[in-house]
């Protein structure tokens, strides 16, 4: 997807990842505020998506990277760079305003500010262009909105909460139970049902399921394979879990992207003629063949190290790399054939790990 500007390309991540409104039953704070602060929450990515001059005092042309895993190799480090910087102020914004709900005291239907907390001409012209009205009485710095009377009340509630973040903040999160990242993902991969099917064997074969990993609107659900607790990784670093991870990177130029997990790829591909043979053309089409890439062997001095590799044969011998799977069990999109195959793998993982 192209944007007018780069600010736009990163604004525009909240707006895919703002999920669909999910209250949470509080005896203090009503749906309706609950309703109100999310319904402001939206009304300001789209503002600021309209017109990011509001927050940003430059604009600059809309770009990208190719390359998801290893983005110096599209050699544009100035447009690395660059988005940090512009995801870095919509991130400072965020902050600020969990910032002046968490340290600031209700009145009514008004929010009075920290004395001690700055606002600058930025915050002010956003508050304008959102409905907030901003004024000091009585040495009080006070926010009230035109229209919303009971948003203050949703607002504190999110940010007071126990284990509040401005990560779901920023996306409403009120209800802990609930999973919003389950909702956001089903939601960017379309309604075919395919993810919903692959997330509905999850569940019912012991995966766990983890909501937004690392402060990142993500969904993962693994199961570890290890005799001891390990820690979970990133799918391309995976070695001891199986299972799914879902991202959002609005670095690259396809944003959302799915990775299988594939834990002890040695033992998996050594079972390799034990595979049903659409699992067979599966694994042969996505997993790394040799190229001789060197990294394998970078560190032996003597030249006598052969490339960690294991050869299979599927009509004919195929060298598949065991480093690093997850890099190439990566999707932007899933369709029923992948779906099925993904659980297919799955299952033959489990089989195998479990009987070993």
């Amino acid at each position: 997807m192209e944007f007018q500007n780069l600010e736009q390309r990163i604004i525009h991540m909240y707006m895919d990842t703002f999920p669909d409104f999910v209250p949470v039953f509080d005896e203090a704070v009503s749906l309706q505020a609950q309703r109100q602060f999310y319904d402001f929450m939206k009304d300001t990515y789209r503002t600021l998506y309209d017109n990011p001059g509001l927050l940003f005092t430059s604009r600059h042309a809309d770009d990208a990277h190719t390359y998801r895993f290893n983005k110096s190799a599209d050699k544009k480090p100035e447009l690395t760079n660059l988005m940090r910087r512009i995801s870095k102020k919509m991130e400072d914004f965020l902050a600020f305003l969990f910032t002046i709900g968490n340290k600031g005291s209700l009145d009514k239907n008004r929010l009075i500010i920290e004395n001690e907390q700055k606002i600058n001409k930025n915050h002010l012209n956003i508050f304008n262009s959102v409905g907030l009205i901003y004024r000091v009485e009585n040495n009080r710095k006070i926010l009230s909105h035109k229209e919303y009377n009971d948003l203050f009340y949703g607002w504190k509630l999110l940010t007071d909460k126990q284990g509040a973040s401005v990560l779901s903040f920023s996306r409403c999160m009120y209800n802990d139970k609930h999973s919003y990242a389950s909702d956001i993902y089903k939601l960017l991969f379309g309604k075919k049902g395919n993810l919903e099917k692959l997330i509905h064997f999850l569940e019912e074969n012991g995966y766990i399921r983890i909501d937004n990993r690392d402060n990142q609107i993500s969904l993962d659900y693994v199961k570890n394979y290890d005799f001891r607790e390990q820690q979970v990784k990133d799918a391309w670093a995976e070695r001891t879990h199986g299972g799914i991870s879902i991202k959002y990177d609005p670095f690259v130029w396809q944003p959302v992207y799915l990775c299988l997990r594939m834990p002890k790829t040695k033992e998996i591909l050594s079972a390799f003629n034990d595979m049903e043979k659409e699992l067979q053309d599966f694994i042969i089409k996505y997993n790394k063949k040799c190229d001789n890439c060197g990294y394998c062997t970078q560190t032996d001095k003597t030249g006598a190290r052969k490339p960690n590799y294991i050869t299979v044969n599927r009509g004919k011998d195929y060298n598949l790399c065991l480093l690093f799977p997850g890099f190439n069990y990566c999707f932007t999109d899933i369709n029923e054939e992948l779906a099925d195959h993904m659980i297919q793998c799955l299952s033959f993982i489990d089989t195998v790990l479990k009987i070993r």
